[in-house]
């Protein structure tokens, strides 16, 4: 399973990225939402886990635009935005599940088992 990491703080990109190669995970990071744009434009992820503070726009304003793309792939926001509006309004911002820090590495790793267990929708499926 192929995973983009969209992470920009270099520590905690490393830490991810240890534990989802240990649980057999493929992961790319990308520290920049415009570079992970481009990752996401050229390359099929199982999933993607965003942070939203990114140094150059809002994780939510990247959500919106692979949304708008119709780019279906599963996201799980993993942020330390802990609010109930926080989580809601990524929620309906087009996020799949959504996570905050500090958070357990097992947990993250089953709610990407869940998402991936999911199936995309088909063309012409009505949800």
């Amino acid at each position: 399973m192929r995973i983009l990491l969209i992470e920009d703080h270099t520590r905690l990109a490393g830490f991810i990225r240890k534990g989802l190669k240990a649980a057999r995970f493929n992961v790319d990071l990308a520290t920049t939402g415009l570079s992970a744009l481009e990752d996401v434009g050229r390359v099929r992820y199982d999933a993607v886990i965003l942070d939203l503070g990114l140094p150059d726009m809002d994780g939510l304003d990247w959500l919106s635009q692979i949304r708008a793309l119709d780019i279906k792939t599963p996201v799980l926001i993993l942020t330390s935005r802990v609010q109930l509006q926080d989580k809601v309004v990524g929620l309906n911002a087009g996020a799949d599940d959504y996570l905050t820090k500090p958070f357990e590495m097992d947990e993250l790793i089953a709610r990407l088992h869940a998402l991936l267990r999911r199936p995309l929708p088909t063309l012409g499926q009505t949800l």
